[in-house]
Order: C-alpha cells, then sequence, then structure tokens
C-alpha cells in the first residue's frame, strides 16, 4: 500500500492511467528492495488516509511500510501483524520559512498558526493546539506543506527531518531553518494485513536480510 499523503523524499507520486503510482522514494526503494528480497512481484495501491485502515482490512494490500501502531486505530492496529524490527527512525522537527528567525523553545512560536499534516497526529502538541497557544493550518500532504513553507504562506511547520533536509539539498536556494526542537522521534514499521500473502515470518526474515546488508542505509544515503 501507498500513501497518497506521502512526499519526497518518502514518495514520489506519478499520474499513470488513471491512476498514481510511486515511481522514487524512500518507501519506493524499499517496496522495490523487499518485493525482490521476497520473490514477489510488487503491485501497488494508492490508497488516502481515510481508506488506508479498510484496505489493509479487506485484504486489498498485503504489506503497508513507513507506518506505526498508533497512526492506526486501536481496533486496526491490533489486528494487524507486526515485525519486532523498526525499518528506521523518523524524526519530526519545528522548520522555519526562509528568512524567518528559527525558535528555540515552543515558547518562541507564542500565537503562531504551524502548518502541519491534515490527519496527522502531534501528541506532544495537542495540549498547545487546546489551548490556543498554536494553532494548526492542514495541509492534505508533506509535499503541499513544505511549498506552502517556500512560498511564507506559513512561517512554521513540522517537517520530518529528511523532508527539511531533502529539499534543502534539492534547491540551495530554500533555506530552511530547522530548529532543535523535536516533536516528535519515531521507529517506523511495516505492517502486514490479517490475510496477507506472505506471513510474518517471511516479511521478518527478508527485512532482517535487507537491514544486515545495510540496504535502508544505503537507500537514506541517496535521498
Amino acid at each position: 500500500m501507498v500513501s497518497e499523503s506521502w512526499g519526497m523524499p518518502f514518495g514520489q507520486l506519478q499520474r499513470q492511467g488513471s491512476g498514481q503510482q510511486l515511481s522514487a522514494g524512500i518507501a519506493y526503494d524499499w517496496y522495490l528492495a523487499l518485493a525482490h528480497e521476497l520473490e514477489r512481484p510488487l503491485e501497488q495501491r494508492v490508497r488516502s488516509r481515510r481508506r488506508q485502515e479498510a484496505s489493509l482490512l479487506a485484504h486489498e494490500v498485503d504489506v503497508f511500510c513507513l507506518v506505526r501502531p498508533d497512526w492506526l486505530s486501536k481496533e486496526v492496529s491490533a489486528s494487524l501483524q507486526w515485525p519486532s524490527q523498526p525499518l528506521m527512525e523518523a524524526e519530526d522537527r519545528i522548520v522555519a520559512a526562509p528568512g524567518v528567525p528559527v525558535p528555540s523553545s515552543l515558547d518562541d512560536l507564542r500565537g503562531q498558526t504551524l502548518g502541519t499534516v491534515l490527519g496527522f497526529v502531534y501528541p506532544s502538541l495537542e495540549a498547545e493546539f487546546a489551548a490556543g497557544h498554536l494553532r494548526r493550518e492542514d495541509a492534505p500532504n508533506e509535499t503541499a506543506l513544505a511549498a506552502k513553507l517556500l512560498r511564507a504562506h506559513n512561517r512554521y511547520a513540522v517537517l520530518k527531518t529528511l523532508d527539511a533536509r531533502y529539499q534543502q539539498r534539492s534547491d540551495a536556494a530554500a533555506v530552511l531553518g530547522i530548529s532543535a526542537i523535536v516533536v516528535a522521534r519515531v521507529p517506523l514499521f511495516c505492517a502486514l494485513a490479517p490475510q496477507a500473502r506472505i506471513s510474518l515470518a517471511e516479511l521478518e526474515a527478508a527485512q532482517a536480510s535487507l537491514l544486515r546488508r545495510g540496504e535502508m542505509t544505503r537507500i537514506l544515503a541517496k535521498y
């Protein structure tokens, strides 16, 4: 399963026929490597955040990578099969638009509107949102969020450190201010659907082999 909300460096969606398919990014490279290791064909199913849980339970997909148990409902998360080892760790930080002062603490952001992604939950910021100290403004996905930040539509946003550094690497003129404020640092996994066509043991063995050979390290270095 491919998340419609992914943007580079995690995933680049391109129009193919009447739908979309991943053509590049961390998720694309990892799915290709995993399919090759499992000796299975790779078939992509692009789903919006609202359709992802239903697709997993309806056996429309086998594997969904770069996800966490607490990003799904408790019912769905409990029905999925989870490897014991994560793929990688992702970090969210407060990032400032080009030319905007980089905050040193959340207190520096009091009264500000913070760019966020629709449907994403930010546990460490929820109290600030509830108290009205911060306002969130949602973008449909991380690519759109970064674009709004680069246009200075938002002065500040919550971006993955990988996203911010990828943007800087792709466009030297777009100097985003990556703050020291870590909103979250979380492990990401591959989830296996309840009636997947591979077993959890097969997934874990393939993943462990790829990680042992440094495949994820190579992919991350690429982006």
